[in-house]
């Protein structure tokens, strides 16, 4: 059996076609066309809070009873893959956007009160 060249993924904004071997969906493959990616790799520190936050999201959400206990595992296990450095060689690099800086004159700040 051959390797699918392409897939279609869908999200809020319509379908995308997706290289078949990728393991992100149509929300990711927008972003990139979007926004270039900056070539920089996420640090394994990044990448190990990364994992470990998600599997504590999982767990604490499981344990709320607002996600499925077969879920709380598949993501848990995942989540610790990731934090161990299994999928370092898959993950996107971030974007150059991510890298802009504002000007203090468009960061909203507090009101004030007047006593």
């Amino acid at each position: 059996m051959s390797e699918q060249m392409t897939r279609i993924e869908r999200d809020s904004m319509g379908e995308m076609e997706i290289p078949g071997y990728a393991l992100y969906g149509a929300t990711t493959a927008r972003a990139i066309l979007n926004f270039p990616l900056s070539g920089i790799p996420f640090s394994r520190s990044f990448l190990r809070a990364l994992g470990l936050i998600k599997a504590a999201c999982a767990t604490v959400n499981g344990d709320l009873g607002l996600l499925p206990r077969d879920k709380v595992a598949l993501i848990v296990a995942t989540a610790n893959e990731v934090a161990t450095g299994d999928w370092d060689a898959v993950v996107i690099t971030h974007s150059s956007f991510e890298s802009l800086r504002m000007s203090p004159q468009s960061i909203p700040t507090a009101p004030t009160s007047k006593s």
